[in-house]
């Protein structure tokens, strides 16, 4: 059990989180989740997290908006978007440094084999 990772879930799709949020704790990771942008950053105020997962459209800020702020911050934290329909390319995502961008769906095995490689 990997008690202290803890991995940041943010969709507006609450059963999509929810699903996320079981592949990541099947792992034994402590998962995280936040509807929105703004409850994410409250998270993040008041938790450490080893990796943050995040859609990228989301109504009022998006995960691009998002992930801006986090870097501002100088956030080394790694970053995965997951989306279904972006107003950004994945390529676009990858330069602005993301960790990953995976396709909704989310395909169980890839996304724990990213956050494996990547982040733990």
């Amino acid at each position: 059990m990997n008690e202290s990772k803890n991995v940041l879930i943010v969709d507006d799709e609450v059963a999509l989180s929810e699903i996320i949020a079981y592949y990541v704790e099947e792992a034994g990771y402590k998962s995280f989740t936040a509807d929105n942008v703004d409850k994410a950053l409250e998270l993040i105020k008041h938790n450490k997290f080893d990796c943050i997962l995040s859609d990228v459209r989301m109504p009022e800020k998006d995960g691009k908006e998002f992930f801006v702020e986090l870097k501002k911050n100088n956030s080394k934290i790694p970053f995965i978007f997951i989306t279904g329909f972006s107003d950004y390319s994945e390529l676009e995502l990858i330069d602005m440094g993301a960790t990953a961008v995976l396709g909704k769906p989310v395909d169980e095995e890839e996304l724990m084999r990213i956050i494996k490689k990547h982040v733990f």
